[in-house]
């Protein structure tokens, strides 16, 4: 997992190659590790990176308004631990993690979603 780690602090510092250098081949190395998933969505983060899509970091912790985050604990795309650095990057952000759903959360667990959006609401 130290891979992983220098990974994401080549991310965190901006250096979409290096990660990419880091991450290649990682799922032949690490194969049937929980951690692969993971890999993936960095390596594909610093793919769009790449390609010029900029990085959501700084608009996230800019925003002055509240932000809510929804995660499902079945999604491997975009795991509810990536949904929680994001929350700790807004200033007024929630998370709701759904359980029972992966990464199409609205059309899995239609009822949740809407209560969290109303818990969510009904608090500002």
């Amino acid at each position: 997992d130290h891979t992983l780690a220098l990974a994401r602090t080549a991310w965190g510092v901006g250096d979409a190659a290096l990660t990419l250098a880091l991450l290649g081949g990682f799922d032949r190395r690490f194969k049937g590790h929980a951690s692969v998933p993971k890999a993936y969505e960095l390596a594909a983060r610093a793919l769009l990176q790449g390609m010029g899509r900029a990085d959501m970091a700084p608009p996230i912790a800019a925003f002055p308004r509240p932000i809510l985050f929804m995660s499902a604990t079945g999604d491997t795309w975009s795991p509810p631990d990536q949904h929680e650095e994001m929350r700790d990057m807004a200033k007024l952000g929630s998370l709701e993690v759904v359980a029972d759903a992966g990464h199409f959360l609205p059309m899995e667990q239609p009822e949740a979603v809407v209560r969290a959006l109303r818990g969510w609401l009904a608090g500002l």
